[in-house]
């Protein structure tokens, strides 16, 4: 089993300890150990593994760093032209691959049926703004194609995804891309599937415009209503600050009101979605100045505030984007030196044509410490309440119940900006008051960690006290990444 990240990662965090330390009232007891998926039984998390079918990215490269993450899922793009480079003719070698070594390491591969193939007359292409497949003679060949993948790979994929962002490259190029283009491809697709796995999960796709999906919806509806009952929804919400898609009225509760409207059985998914580490290259929210902290800590935000959303049974299953930074070579970047999408956990070598890892970026480690607190089955708790007493600054908290002790614990910070630069060390006036009400922290010891590094502190026992079903905790450590409180066995 790896153990290579694992190592890296406590000496990494041994120096951030030896930083903090030095301002907070609080010194280091420890650090978060990261578990491996093999040892998680299951979760809400997924790492987007996107671009192999266009070789953005190479499996071999970086497959080492996919286990020890801690993630349970993965999302990857099964490519129909790398597919089928020849009409008539399947090559899964490379899927084969990346396929087989996920499940291998604990991982379960969820697939998306894209792109095109320029192979077929109306096929479409290989890229991301690739029209979808039209007229007989390509709706053959894309159904023969799904049809192989099924037989296949169904033993290892039950979640599938039709297309990517149809909405976004509908308003850059109308064509065929238009929502009953895409429902026509949902509906012939999904009977597919459900001929194939009446379990199986389908997902319709959008990035997030609400007009195009009412569209494909009502479409959907006509042609075939009860697969409303089947379908489930992924979105992509890219915001400079993650906190923004929670707000009344905002990304999450418009979508959640129109998908209802259709069937209250339609589920959000976060399917797409992670900030970049670096300033003004490529993709969505290039228009900041990230680094490392601010990457890792809008990760942080994202993942947390997804699956601790209460307005969803469950909260929201949520896919980090990506695994690792991709190396555009064709399609819509190919000037030289702005080719890299730098939202990976991984940092990339794109001079290098095996895409080779550099080294696990800061967001890699905080992904890590993430998903060892959330391992073994914990679950939102959206019957306890917590609110700040002596700050006004705009905050989030997400509740949870740990799945192997049956305690509470919670995730506070602030959430008025897009992430900054700063750690816990730096922050000013942080040490806030926090009550809790209808939780289960159990009797203690208890401790504060910090998810961006990883360290834990020891909470003395006077900061915490119980009057009826309220616990007040003092000097809580609140800045704009989540700093999480609960029972010490949580880190056991």
């Amino acid at each position: 089993r790896p153990t290579m990240t694992q190592n890296v990662n406590f000496g990494f965090l041994l120096c951030l300890a030896c930083l903090v330390s030095a301002k907070l009232p609080y010194s280091p007891s420890g650090t978060i150990k990261p578990k491996h998926a093999l040892d998680i039984n299951n979760s809400h998390f997924s790492v987007g593994a996107e671009t192999m079918d266009r070789g953005y990215t190479t499996f071999s490269s970086w497959q080492q760093y996919l286990g020890p993450l801690g993630v349970k899922h993965a999302r990857i793009q099964l490519g129909w032209q790398r597919c089928e480079p020849v009409k008539g003719t399947y090559n899964f070698t490379w899927l084969d691959e990346i396929i087989n070594g996920m499940v291998e390491q604990g991982v379960s591969p969820w697939g998306q049926l894209s792109y095109g193939n320029s192979d077929y007359k109306n096929g479409g292409n290989k890229e991301v703004s690739s029209p979808m497949p039209t007229e007989s003679e390509a709706e053959a060949g894309w159904n023969a194609w799904v049809n192989a993948i099924l037989n296949r790979y169904r033993h290892h994929i039950n979640e599938w995804e039709i297309w990517n962002e149809p909405d976004v490259q509908y308003k850059r190029s109308p064509g065929p891309l238009d929502p009953v283009t895409y429902g026509q491809l949902i509906v012939n697709t999904s009977r597919l599937l459900l001929a194939n796995d009446p379990n199986s999960s389908i997902y319709v796709q959008i990035a997030g415009n609400n007009i195009y999906l009412n569209s494909t919806l009502a479409y959907i509806k006509q042609r075939d209503s009860s697969l409303l009952d089947l379908l489930d929804v992924t979105y992509h919400p890219y915001t400079y600050n993650p906190d923004d898609s929670y707000a009344n009225e905002g990304v999450v509760e418009s979508h959640l009101k129109l998908v209802r409207s259709y069937s209250p059985s339609i589920r959000l998914l976060q399917g797409e979605c992670g900030a970049p580490s670096t300033p003004g290259k490529y993709g969505a929210l290039s228009g900041y100045n990230w680094t490392q902290h601010s990457q890792a800590k809008w990760d942080l935000r994202r993942m947390i505030g997804d699956v601790g959303y209460t307005g969803q049974t469950g909260g929201i299953p949520t896919s980090i984007f990506s695994i690792v930074d991709m190396c555009y070579t064709s399609g819509p970047v190919e000037v030289a030196g702005e080719n890299t999408n730098t939202k990976g956990l991984l940092q990339a070598n794109c001079s290098d044509p095996a895409q080779s890892v550099i080294a696990p970026k800061l967001a890699y480690y905080a992904v890590q410490s993430l998903t060892s607190t959330f391992a073994s089955d914990t679950m939102v708790n959206p019957n306890i309440n917590v609110s700040m007493t002596s700050s006004t600054k705009r905050n989030t908290f997400r509740a949870f119940t740990h799945g192997n002790t049956g305690l509470s614990f919670v995730a506070v910070w602030f959430a008025d900006d897009t992430p900054a630069e700063y750690v816990l060390a730096d922050c000013t006036s942080c040490l806030q008051t926090i009550v809790v009400s209808n939780a289960n922290f159990g009797a203690g010891p208890y401790q504060f960690a910090d998810l961006l590094t990883g360290n834990l502190y020891d909470v003395p026992t006077e900061q915490v006290t119980t009057k009826d079903d309220q616990v007040t905790i003092k000097m809580y450590p609140v800045y704009d990444s989540p700093v999480v409180f609960g029972a010490a066995d949580i880190w056991k």
